[in-house]
């Protein structure tokens, strides 16, 4: 009886390590599985920057009027034919001109239509006038009815035609000049339209401001990548609200638009190891900021990339940026 027993204990020993051991593999709770990478989303290729260019000016006769006492003998003026909207004698000492841009509308509302171009002498801070005039078509000579603004009337910078209405065109202005994008310096949108036999302006300031009173916007960027999700977030310390901004991303090759947040985005595509992506944000409230969300596909390989400002209104005063900032 009493052997019995002691075997009866032995082998409960011998079964407990059995019995209170790991469990077996198939019988473990299941990992939770990694989230599934976004599918790759195919983004347009960007539309080339909207010009105008010299349109029906492009070959024409076109009389040109005075640049003012400032231009000197420098610039042509009179009776010149325009080949691919420039005119230009070499030797003669006189700087070419160049038709930048036109809008077209029925000015003084005879039903027929008209022309307000921006016309340019030489090129860069060098250049001694701008003007923007108003055509009518003559025939086969394109005739002044009037100048809305130039150089003589204290712009440095003329450009961004657009008909705002039947007889109506503005034009963007500052008396301030640079060699970047126009959003660099102060600028005023001024309207003109045809009364009493004549252009007027019928719209906008009709006094340069102190370039440091000027409303300006002042933005920040940054990203921060984690996992396929990117966050970037555009802030605006300035005086003055941007209604839209585009940014730049420029991510490894391996890295492609995936998943939800890309509308408004175009791709670049861009030459060797890198991808470069634009989006538009906005509209970002002086003093706020605005966030956008955007997911990635494809895998890292190295630093994450880069994030910038690309481009803003030329409208909105831009008085700085953060420039290029590193994708955290």
């Amino acid at each position: 009886m009493r052997r019995a027993a002691l075997l009866a204990l032995l082998l409960a020993a011998w079964m407990a390590p059995a019995a209170c051991g790991p469990a077996a593999p198939n019988a473990s709770p299941l990992a939770s599985p990694s989230p599934p990478a976004p599918s790759r989303v195919a983004l347009p290729a960007p539309d080339d920057d909207p010009t105008t260019g010299p349109g029906p000016l492009a070959e024409a006769n076109v009389v040109v009027p005075s640049w003012g006492r400032q231009a000197g003998s420098r610039c042509w003026t009179g009776r010149v034919r325009l080949k691919h909207g420039q005119y230009f004698v070499e030797h003669s000492g006189k700087t070419a001109v160049t038709v930048m841009a036109y809008a077209a509308t029925d000015l003084d509302g005879d039903g027929v239509q008209d022309y307000v171009v921006y016309l340019l002498c030489g090129e860069g801070p060098e250049s001694p006038g701008r003007q923007v005039v108003a055509y009518r078509r003559d025939g086969d000579v394109f005739r002044p009815m009037g100048r809305l603004i130039g150089t003589q009337d204290g712009a440095a910078m003329t450009d961004f035609l657009r008909t705002d209405g039947p007889g109506r065109v503005s034009v963007l202005v500052s008396h301030v000049y640079t060699d970047g994008p126009m959003s660099g310096v102060p600028t005023q949108r001024r309207a003109y339209a045809w009364r009493d036999g004549g252009i007027e302006q019928v719209g906008g300031p009709t006094r340069w401001a102190d370039p440091d009173e000027a409303p300006a916007a002042k933005l920040a960027v940054s990203a921060v990548k984690n996992g396929f999700d990117l966050t970037v977030v555009v802030r605006d310390t300035g005086t003055a609200a941007m209604p839209s901004a585009r940014i730049l991303l420029t991510v490894p090759e391996t890295l492609h638009p995936g998943g939800l947040g890309w509308d408004g985005c175009t791709d670049v595509h861009g030459t060797g190891p890198v991808r470069y992506l634009r989006c538009t944000v906005g509209p970002i409230p002086a003093g706020g900021q605005v966030t956008a969300h955007y997911q990635l596909a494809g895998r890292s390989v190295g630093p994450a990339g880069t994030v910038s400002i690309d481009w803003t209104p030329p409208d909105v005063y831009l008085a700085g940026d953060s420039g290029e900032k590193p994708i955290g």
